[in-house]
């Protein structure tokens, strides 16, 4: 895994302000307030076949990455190692056959089938190219 530090620095987190003479004007919020998600930039499709009993990386660590969708033909294991998924249920998640499974992270993804082997689709999004 490639080491990215995503942490933000202690000003970031407080909004800290360079040391300006002109403040900043005070602003009170009074009622509702609209808020939208970010759309994402850029998406991405691949169905890897056969995946044996070894375990595949279906996903790489990617720190651009807002969301994927996985799907396996056949039940299989899905895990954050190679390790972890031909272990099974050991720091793995059972995924049913034909069940769309949506993560949220920017971590690596393993795939291995339970049995024999499987197609496992993925559908990426990236907030930036």
């Amino acid at each position: 895994m490639e080491n990215v530090d995503v942490t933000p620095a202690p000003a970031e987190v407080v909004q800290a302000e360079p040391d300006y003479k002109l403040q900043p004007i005070p602003t009170y919020v009074e009622g509702s307030v609209e808020t939208r998600e970010l759309p994402a930039k850029q998406g991405g499709y691949t169905t890897y076949m056969d995946l044996g009993l070894s375990g595949t990386q279906i996903l790489p660590f990617e720190p651009r990455r807002k969301s994927a969708t996985i799907i396996a033909t056949d039940v299989a294991w899905i895990g954050a190692s190679q390790q972890s998924v031909m272990a099974g249920g050991f720091g793995a998640f059972l995924m049913p056959a034909g069940v769309p499974i949506t993560i949220g992270h920017m971590d690596e993804v393993w795939a291995a089938p339970v049995a024999g082997t499987t197609d496992v689709s993925v559908m990426t999004t990236f907030w930036s190219e």
